[in-house]
């Protein structure tokens, strides 16, 4: 059973796409694991934003890396 989901999208550095365009949607089927990717991905410096959602509670948190602030 799925229960998160990350849905990771580009700033300007990202090389072949522009800004807002989602480039790695992942499912998770437990949230630890997601958590290890969130981490990562929230240290991509070619990320603008990350969506995190649960599909268990039906919420969706929008998470800012670094690189874009």
């Amino acid at each position: 059973m799925k229960t998160h989901e990350l849905k990771l999208y580009a700033n300007w550095k990202h090389e072949g796409a522009t800004y807002g365009d989602m480039v790695l949607h992942l499912w998770f089927d437990g949230q630890t694991t997601m958590e290890m990717d969130l981490d990562i991905a929230i240290e991509r410096e070619d990320i603008a934003y990350i969506d995190v959602i649960d599909l268990i509670n039906h919420t969706t948190t929008r998470r800012y890396s670094r690189a874009s602030v």
